[in-house]
């Protein structure tokens, strides 16, 4: 078997597939939040005994080189490589523009790259940068009655 042909990006939204934008809204929680939790959900393999993934990276949005290091969303080490992404941050972070990149090492090597339109960010905990207005006098106005 050709293993360059093995893997096949599967479509976003689906069942179990991610979305291509993620929002996360702050939780104060350590436990992040798993984007996805196996390289199996971003691909569908033909043959993973004979051409199995070796590997998965991490890409920044051109699917062309690793992402400056980010604390805040990172790829497991290992399989399945898993994607997280931290939500308790109190500031927040901006969008990380990214592509996922499987590798196998059978006969001439593959690689599947997801698409690179992928985003994710945390949103700010808003209740740190809202704060009350002074109370304001209540604002009247008579309205004359019309039947017309």
């Amino acid at each position: 078997m050709d293993c360059r042909t093995t893997l096949t990006v599967l479509a976003q939204g689906v069942t179990d597939v991610p979305t291509s934008t993620v929002d996360l809204v702050y939780s104060s929680s350590s436990t992040p939040h798993v984007y996805t939790s196996s390289w199996l959900k971003l691909f569908a393999t033909v043959d993973d005994t004979n051409c199995p993934v070796t590997s998965c990276k991490l890409m920044d949005g051109t699917c062309s080189s690793t992402p400056t290091a980010n604390a805040n969303f990172y790829i497991g080490a290992n399989t399945p490589w898993a994607l997280s992404a931290k939500q308790n941050v109190v500031d927040g972070w901006v969008y990380q523009t990214f592509c996922i990149k499987c590798l196998g090492t059978k006969q001439t090597g593959f690689s599947k790259t997801t698409p690179s339109n992928l985003k994710i960010r945390q949103v700010r905990r808003c209740s740190d940068y809202m704060t009350f207005a002074s109370p304001q006098t209540p604002l009247t106005k008579l309205l004359a009655y019309s039947n017309v």
